[in-house]
Formats: structure tokens, C-alpha cells, sequence
């Protein structure tokens, strides 16, 4: 039987300091499919530093927002 590796998405909005202590598990980094944000932020920019897909998801509405996330996720095979 063949396993794989659940594939994570990470929502931010903030500095980015959670986001960073995540991207010092070798295990999480692995994982990570995207992390998504609904606005310019630190954790954009240290995801981008760190070379990881970016979706940058913004709307003034909010369910034109969250659709714009859970594509993003869908598009980036996020299972979690």
C-alpha cells in the first residue's frame, strides 16, 4: 500500500512569526502546498523569501475572498 504526505495550506495575515517557527519543521516544509494570505503582510514576504507558493487572495467582499482561498488551495492540492 502507498501512502503520501498530507499536503497543508497555511493562512496568514500577520508578521509572519508563526508562520516562521513552522518553517523550521524539515516534516511541516515538506508538507506545505501554499500559504495564503488576504493581504500584503509579513508572512508574504517571508513565504516568498523562503521560496514557497504564495497566494495572495484579496477582496473587499468576503465571500468573493474566501472563494478566492479555497481555489487557491484546490489548486495547490491542499488537503488540510
Amino acid at each position: 500500500m502507498t501512502t503520501h504526505a498530507a499536503r497543508f495550506g497555511v493562512l496568514a495575515s500577520t508578521g509572519g512569526a508563526v508562520l516562521g517557527a513552522l518553517l523550521e519543521s524539515a516534516w511541516f516544509r515538506a508538507r506545505l502546498a501554499v500559504v495564503a494570505v488576504d493581504r500584503p503582510c509579513g508572512a508574504l514576504d517571508r513565504a516568498s523569501t523562503a521560496r514557497l507558493p504564495v497566494a495572495l487572495c484579496t477582496s473587499d467582499d468576503a465571500v468573493e475572498r474566501e472563494t478566492l482561498l479555497a481555489d487557491a488551495f484546490e489548486r495547490h492540492g491542499v488537503e488540510h
